[in-house]
C-alpha cells in the first residue's frame, strides 16, 4: 500500500521488506511474497520495463490497506523508506537526463511518477526540507520536458516555503535554480528573475563562481524575450565573462544563446547568423544535444529573419529530431511555433495558423509559456488573425491535432488516424 502506481520486486524488497519484523519469522523473498499476494487476489501483475513484472493493487485494496498500515506504524517507517527509495531512483535518473540518457532517464521518472508525487507529498508533509528540495532539483526538468510545468511549480512553492536556517546553503542554490527554471518556462519572467537573483546572491556569499555564473546567465534569459534587450545584453556578456575566466566550454555556449536570443529579438541578423553557427558548433563539441537542439531551434528563428528559409527549415528539423528522441512536449510547443512562424514568412498562412493551433494545444497541457514571444521574432500574432475566418478555421483544426498529428504537419510524414 506505500505505493502508487504499482512497483517491481526490487522496489517492494527495498521498502517493505527491509524493516521485517523479528517475530514475524525470516525475511520472505520478495517474489515469493508478491505471489502469495496475488495468489489472494489482493494484488494484479502487469508487464513492466525490459518485460520484467510490475506489481499493482486496486486502489480500494490500497486505500484499506494504507489505514491498517497507518495504524500498524505511528511512525511512518514504510513511507519513509519509500521516499527515500524514490528520491535515490529520482536523482539517479535526473543525472542522466541532461545526457546520453535522456530518453530512458525520462522513461524512467515518467513510469515512477506516482510513486514520485507521493515521495514528495511525504517530504513536505513530515516538513523535511532537504528531502523535498532534492526530490526539487531532481525532477524540474523532467516536469519541464513532460509537460507538467503547472504542477512542478505548486510544488516548488510548497518546497521553498520549507526552507529554514538548517537547509544546506549548496543545496538551496540548486532548489533556486529549479523553481527559477520551472517559473521560466512558464513565461513568468518576474518571479523567475526573483528566484534568479536570490540564486547569484546566494552563490556570491558561498564564493562559488559557477552557480554565481549560473545565476547571471539565467538572469540574462528573463529579459531576452522581452523589451529590456539592454538588460539582456549586459547580463549575457557578463555570464559569458564569467564562464571564460572559469575556462567552461559549455556556459560559453550557454551565455552566446543568451545573447543570441538578444540578437534575434532586435533582428540584428547578420550578426546573429554568425553568432548562432557559433554556438551550435559549441554544444556539438562538448555534447550537450538538450543545448544543441534550442541552439537549432534559435538558428532557425534568426535564418527565418534572414530569409533564408530552406536553412531556416532544415535547423527547425534537426532540432524537432532531437526532441522526438526524448519526447520532450516543451519542446514540441515551441518549435512547432517556430515553423508556424517559417510559414508566416513563406506566406503560406493557412498552415502556419493550422501549426500554430497545434502548437497552442500542446502549451496549454505542458503550461509552457514561452512559445507567445518568440512568435514576435517572425512579427506573427496568431490571436489578432482570428477574426479571419479562414485563418480562424486552420488554426481550430491545429488545436484538435493529437501530439503524433502536430508533428506529422511539420515533418512530412503520413498522419495519424486522429481519433
Amino acid at each position: 500500500s506505500a505505493f502508487s502506481g504499482g512497483a517491481d520486486e526490487e522496489a517492494f524488497s527495498r521498502v517493505v521488506l527491509a524493516d521485517w519484523p523479528a517475530e514475524a519469522g525470516p525475511v520472505p523473498d520478495g517474489l515469493e511474497a508478491l505471489t502469495s499476494l496475488l495468489d489472494k487476489s489482493l494484488l494484479r501483475q502487469e508487464l513492466g520495463t525490459g518485460g520484467s513484472p510490475r506489481f499493482r493493487m486496486l486502489e480500494t485494496i490500497r486505500e484499506y490497506a494504507a489505514e491498517r498500515l497507518a495504524e500498524a506504524e505511528p511512525e511512518p517507517r514504510t513511507p519513509l523508506r519509500h521516499a527515500e527509495y524514490y528520491l535515490a531512483l529520482a536523482e539517479a535518473a535526473a543525472a542522466g537526463v541532461m545526457g546520453d540518457q535522456q530518453r530512458a532517464s525520462l522513461d524512467a521518472l515518467e513510469r515512477e511518477h506516482d510513486n514520485l508525487r507521493a515521495a514528495m507529498a511525504f517530504a513536505i508533509g513530515e516538513n523535511l526540507p532537504h528531502m523535498a528540495m532534492r526530490l526539487l532539483t531532481a525532477m524540474w526538468r523532467f516536469w519541464q520536458m513532460r509537460g507538467y510545468l503547472s504542477e512542478g511549480r505548486t510544488i516548488a512553492d510548497r518546497v521553498l516555503a520549507l526552507a529554514d536556517g538548517s537547509v544546506d546553503r549548496e543545496l538551496q542554490l540548486r532548489a533556486l535554480d529549479a523553481a527559477g527554471g520551472i517559473a521560466y518556462w512558464q513565461g513568468d519572467f518576474p518571479a523567475a528573475r526573483a528566484l534568479y537573483n536570490e540564486q547569484g546572491r546566494v552563490a556570491r556569499e558561498l564564493g562559488d563562481a559557477r552557480a554565481d555564473a549560473e545565476a547571471t546567465y539565467n538572469a540574462s534569459m528573463t529579459f531576452a524575450l522581452e523589451t529590456d534587450q539592454e538588460e539582456a545584453t549586459r547580463l549575457a556578456l557578463e555570464a559569458l565573462e564569467k564562464y571564460r575566466a572559469l575556462g567552461d566550454r559549455r556556459g560559453i555556449g550557454l551565455a552566446q544563446w543568451a545573447y543570441l536570443n538578444s540578437l534575434a529579438f532586435r533582428e540584428e541578423v547578420a550578426d546573429g547568423v554568425r553568432l548562432a553557427a557559433e554556438t551550435v558548433d559549441i554544444f556539438r563539441e562538448v555534447d550537450d544535444r538538450f543545448m544543441l537542439a534550442w541552439a537549432l531551434y534559435t538558428q532557425g528563428l534568426i535564418l527565418t529573419q534572414a530569409r533564408r528559409m530552406d536553412e531556416a527549415r532544415d535547423a527547425l528539423a534537426r532540432s524537432l529530431e532531437i526532441f522526438r528522441e526524448t519526447h520532450d512536449i516543451s519542446g514540441y510547443a515551441i518549435i512547432l511555433d517556430g515553423y508556424a512562424a517559417i510559414e508566416w514568412v513563406a506566406g503560406n498562412r493557412d498552415e502556419a495558423m493550422r501549426i500554430a493551433g497545434a502548437a497552442s494545444a500542446i502549451a496549454d497541457v505542458s503550461g509552457v509559456g514561452l512559445a507567445e514571444r518568440n512568435r514576435a521574432y517572425a512579427q506573427f500574432f496568431p490571436a489578432e488573425l482570428l477574426r479571419e475566418a479562414p485563418l480562424a478555421e486552420a488554426y481550430a483544426e491545429g488545436q484538435k491535432l493529437s501530439v503524433e498529428g502536430a508533428l506529422a504537419l511539420v515533418t512530412g510524414a503520413a498522419p495519424p488516424v486522429e481519433g
